[in-house]
C-alpha cells in the first residue's frame, strides 16, 4: 500500500512541524534537565529513543500485517 498522492503534502507538513517543534523545545527541555544534573539530558535522549525502536517495531509488524491480509484478500 503507498501513501495516497493528497496525503503527501500533509504528511510532509506535519514532519516539518515536529522538526520545528523539536528544535524549539529541545535545548529547552536539555537545558533545564542539565541544570537539575549533567546526565538526565543523556538519560532521557536514551529513553525516547528507546521509546521510537519500540513504536517503530510496533508500526513495522502492522504494516506487514496489513500488506499480507491486502495481498490475501
Amino acid at each position: 500500500m503507498k501513501l495516497a498522492r493528497d496525503q503527501q503534502g500533509y504528511v510532509a507538513g506535519l514532519n516539518s512541524a515536529y522538526t520545528s517543534l523539536g528544535n524549539i523545545a529541545g535545548p529547552l527541555v536539555a537545558g533545564y534537565l542539565f541544570d537539575i544534573d549533567i546526565n538526565f539530558p543523556y538519560i532521557s535522549a536514551s529513553i525516547v529513543l528507546i521509546l521510537c525502536f519500540i513504536l517503530a517495531l510496533r508500526a513495522g509488524r502492522a504494516w506487514s500485517a496489513t500488506e499480507a491480509a491486502a495481498q490475501e484478500g
